[in-house]
């Protein structure tokens, strides 16, 4: 009991550790490589606040197909409190996945026993640096780094002992994660797991139990009344139809969506077979979770693993749906990377109790997580810091959008010209510019001292804080994603 209690001390110490490694890699990845500078969708669901619209027109604004929720009110408090100054923002997400890795942890803890030595893949999957896209290239909270988190948290809630906490708990959770991006498919899931709690408490008579699972379930349902008041379906990609033909292509953009942690990506033969190997872990993991909650009373920690792989499950499958007309390959982005670690947790804690099954899970998602590594040895020591599990390839496109955007805004701000900025870099601020009333959020910026507008743009103060001397495509020709 000693050796366990010494070797679980230890392993704690050692996740400790890997935690402020991995997130002191995520701000000095951000102080590197991110400017000051809004990028693509950031022009769009900036609306409300580039008008002034209060907190709850921010939390109900539609962006594509899903809400901004909480995220946005919490980035726009952010944003408003720095001059719109998104390096800050990007700080701010990277500590939700910090906050995730912790969540994720207690998780396990609390299901499956004291942490472990072979738990440490847990901080190096969720503090991935994969996740770039949500965090440097494009900040958005709401998109699926707050779900995540809110999921977790979630997870969390349910295995209260007190049905207090865990039912009203998971109301007010369930209704943020409806309303906040791709965590809505979570707020579906949550929605059928107090409906289940609620009939098996009226068949009990547990009538205390009973009247708090109906108020958590009634708090979800309301929310997702109020989710779709003033809704319009909104496709995220042209082309798009349901169903598709040939249908076999969503197996075909699901199986290569499932190689995404490891960040060596294609559509090649070996691709479609690691997408096939991973694919089928999933499905033994799936079915196990779903016999058992469907076949027997299922327990709180039953409803946990139901609440990770089907709200993972269902962000996978809908990304294939919705994204199928840009090719097999489109699930294969960086902002997928965050709401399919749920998944993968459910995966590992399903096999935590078989001593035949938990090796397989447990070899799958260390060598999912440390993949993205294995070309850490060919770069230089001195490229390490803010780098550590990226590829080459990947590397090169984060560097690349940050480039890409201080180039902009250095032709901008000696042009006065919008278009010559565009015309000047291969990767635009924004694709259609008239489109999103592009010279009216100039004006507001340059009116209000916003953004890179903020401070002394002559001194290029929008560059990021630990940029190269000079961060420009004269320097950095090696991203081609930058520069013409």
């Amino acid at each position: 009991m000693a050796v366990a209690r010494l070797s679980s001390f230890r392993a704690i110490h050692l996740i400790a550790v890997l935690c402020a490694i991995l997130y002191a890699n995520w701000i000095v990845a951000i102080a590197r490589f991110q400017p000051n500078v809004l990028f693509m969708d950031q022009w769009d669901f900036f609306f409300a606040l580039f008008y002034d619209r209060g907190w709850w027109a921010r939390f109900i604004h539609q962006h594509g197909p899903v809400r901004e929720g909480l995220g946005f009110v919490i980035s726009g408090w952010i944003l408003e409190a720095t001059n719109w100054d998104v390096r800050y923002d990007s700080v701010w997400i990277a500590t939700i996945l910090l906050a995730a890795t912790v969540l994720a942890l207690r998780l396990k803890w609390k299901m499956s026993g004291p942490l472990r030595f072979r738990d440490a893949w847990i901080p190096v999957l969720c503090l991935s640096l994969g996740q770039f896209e949500t965090v440097t290239a494009v900040p958005n909270a709401s998109h699926s780094v707050l779900p995540l988190a809110l999921i977790l948290l979630l997870a969390n809630i349910w295995l209260s002992p007190r049905p207090a906490v865990r039912y009203v708990g998971a109301g007010v959770a369930g209704v943020m994660l409806t309303f906040t991006g791709f965590g809505l498919f979570a707020g579906g899931v949550i929605a059928l797991l107090l409906g289940a709690r609620l009939v098996r408490h009226a068949r009990a008579r547990e009538y205390r139990e009973l009247w708090l699972a109906a108020a958590g379930f009634a708090a979800v349902c309301m929310g997702w009344v109020e989710f779709s008041r003033g809704y319009t379906f909104m496709s995220a990609v042209e082309g798009f139809r349901v169903p598709w033909t040939p249908w076999t292509d969503y197996l075909r953009f699901i199986g290569l969506m499932l190689t995404l942690p490891t960040w060596h990506t294609g559509a090649s033969a070996a691709h479609y077979r690691m997408g096939v190997a991973l694919a089928l872990v999933v499905a033994a993991a799936a079915a196990r979770i779903a016999w058992i909650w469907v076949r027997r009373r299922p327990s709180l920690n039953d409803d946990v693993l139901v609440l990770l792989m089907g709200s993972s499950l269902l962000f996978v499958a809908m990304t294939a749906v919705g994204r199928i007309p840009l090719g097999v390959g489109a699930g294969m982005e960086s902002r997928y990377l965050s709401l399919m670690f749920p998944m993968w947790l459910a995966v590992f804690l399903a096999a935590g109790a078989s001593r035949r099954a938990l090796p397989v899970a447990a070899v799958c998602v260390w060598l999912l997580a440390l993949a993205p590594y294995a070309e850490m040895a060919r770069r230089p020591l001195t490229e390490w810091p803010g780098t550590l599990g990226l590829t080459s390839d990947v590397l090169t496109v984060m560097k690349g959008f940050g480039i890409s955007k201080s180039a902009w805004t250095d032709v901008y701000l000696a042009t006065g010209s919008w278009e010559a900025a565009q015309a000047a870099v291969v990767q635009p601020l924004y694709p259609n510019p008239a489109a999103t009333q592009f010279d009216d959020k100039l004006r507001i910026l340059r009116e209000r001292k916003l953004s890179f507008f903020s401070g002394e743009p002559s001194r290029r103060e929008y560059l990021p804080w630990l940029a190269a001397e000079d961060f420009s495509c004269e320097a950095l020709r090696s991203s081609p994603r930058a520069c013409p």
